[in-house]
């Protein structure tokens, strides 16, 4: 299924910048997300931004190959091959995946060890101290007890 209603004619509740904000990014589908990047779809091929998201995905997965591991390396040279991209919005998903690999590698090498539950508390606290609401926090932890990560259960 093509997206070709404009966003701006969708009702707020279900723009990706208004869903990004209300839900986090974490909720968005990866073609909303790229839509984020882009800003504008393509006139000429009638796509809305998130339309021209899913035609990049369904390009890069053409053969059969997850669009995600593809996108992890792609050049902005084979970005500009899809219709409807051109220079900038290719440059800016290089940006957007570059930033991410660097974010990704600057995690601490060390993997913290929860022994008692202060250690789980002074985990979960600074996602959660702020927080106006109550919420129900899982800690991922490997079978040395080491902190993989953290999941939201519920708001």
């Amino acid at each position: 299924m093509t997206y070709n209603v404009r966003i701006a004619d969708l009702p707020p509740t279900e723009r990706p910048r208004e869903r990004l904000m209300t839900y986090g990014a974490k909720h968005l589908a990866t073609s909303e997300l790229l839509a984020l990047l882009l800003g504008t779809g393509c006139k000429v091929q009638k796509l809305s931004a998130v339309g021209l998201g899913q035609q990049i995905l369904r390009q890069l997965g053409q053969h059969q190959r997850d669009p995600l591991e593809i996108l992890r390396n792609v050049s902005p040279q084979e970005l500009m091959q899809i219709p409807g991209i051109g220079l900038a919005k290719a440059t800016t998903i290089i940006a957007a995946i570059e930033l991410g690999k660097r974010t990704f590698q600057t995690r601490p090498a060390e993997l913290r060890i929860v022994e008692d539950p202060a250690t789980a508390v002074a985990c979960l606290s600074h996602d959660l101290m702020w927080q106006e609401t109550e919420r129900f926090a899982i800690l991922l932890l490997d079978v040395r007890n080491r902190v993989l990560g953290t999941q939201l259960l519920t708001i």
